[in-house]
């Protein structure tokens, strides 16, 4: 490997294990950008699965993506077990009980992008007995990427995941869920939740009359797009206020993350949107986003935008 600098943090390193020990969502995804020789590398370690449960294998998927011309080589010990180091939830480093699958090395011409998709589980055994917490970081030489944080979750059970208690800056509400209707994006979605994904996240703009937008990672709504969910429209949905539906742009396609809420009746989305939910208590909530501060009627993308963002403090899956 070439003699790479010193790699930046990224704001997850910065934030430290604090946040690893819940005080900040759990991301799916942890970046950062190195010299390697002369040339810039983009590096990101995240999870290849959307939600991990006991007795099931953890993958991780490094990604190198060259920023300029150039050539970057790195060698095949960048992806032994020793270079990933796991700590539980209390900080404890643990020790690999056997060795990674064995991989070639991989060199980033340009702009090209090239992965590598390590098995932590055949490594590390205890990652996913049980329900748990888990940071992982994966350093080589100056390299580094990480920490990610992960949670191994009890599976979603349709017989008593029912509701979603929804609580944010501007009071509770209850979602019911509707696995008749979505049952791939309720799975989904109650797989994220109990992940903590949605901790912290922002309801960020709401266009009246018709919804409010919240649950992209970014915070604007160009975060949620590089994992897309097949639709499951309906035409036997009650398309009154409250319903909460999975965005989407252009396709039928949806967002992982993104939700919308409608802010009244809406017969024009009736078997054109996905919907997985519905606002069953605390709709009171939903009215007091009409009234939330915004940038109004803009004829850009900023339109109708909170200039205060909406905090979504903690979701909870309930019977």
């Amino acid at each position: 490997m070439r003699a790479p600098a010193a790699m930046a943090l990224n704001r997850a390193a910065l934030m430290g294990f604090a946040g690893f020990l819940g005080l900040l969502p759990a991301p799916a995804r942890a970046d950062d950008v190195a010299r390697i020789g002369d040339k810039s590398v983009h590096i990101s370690l995240e999870m290849v699965e959307d939600a991990v449960h006991p007795g099931q294998d953890l993958r991780v998927k490094l990604t190198f993506r060259g920023e300029g011309e150039g050539t970057a080589t790195i060698d095949a010990g960048a992806f032994l077990a020793e270079r990933f180091t796991v700590r539980n939830a209390k900080g404890t480093p643990q020790k690999p009980n056997s060795g990674a699958d064995p991989m070639e090395g991989l060199t980033v011409v340009a702009f090209d992008t090239m992965e590598r998709v390590i098995n932590l589980s055949r490594s590390y055994s205890r990652l996913t007995k049980r329900p748990g917490a888990w940071e992982v970081l994966w350093t080589y030489g100056d390299l580094r990427a990480g920490p990610l944080r992960i949670r191994v979750t009890e599976p979603y059970d349709p017989g008593k995941d029912l509701r979603a208690v929804v609580e944010t800056d501007l009071g509770t509400m209850t979602w019911t869920l509707m696995p008749a209707q979505a049952p791939e994006h309720v799975k989904h979605f109650v797989d994220l939740v109990r992940q903590g994904f949605y901790d912290g996240l922002t309801i960020f703009k709401a266009t009246p009359g018709l919804f409010a937008v919240g649950g992209d990672p970014n915070g604007d709504g160009t975060g949620g797009w590089d994992r897309l969910l097949p639709p499951e429209m309906s035409e036997a949905i009650d398309m009154q206020m409250g319903l909460v539906g999975a965005l989407r742009q252009g396709t039928s396609t949806t967002s992982h993350c993104i939700f919308f809420i409608l802010l009244g009746p809406n017969e024009y989305m009736r078997g054109k949107q996905t919907f997985f939910a519905r606002v069953t208590e605390g709709m009171e909530v939903v009215a007091r986003l009409f009234r939330v501060p915004s940038t109004g009627e803009t004829n850009e993308a900023d339109a109708y935008t909170f200039l205060e963002p909406v905090r979504i403090r903690r979701i909870t899956i309930r019977k």
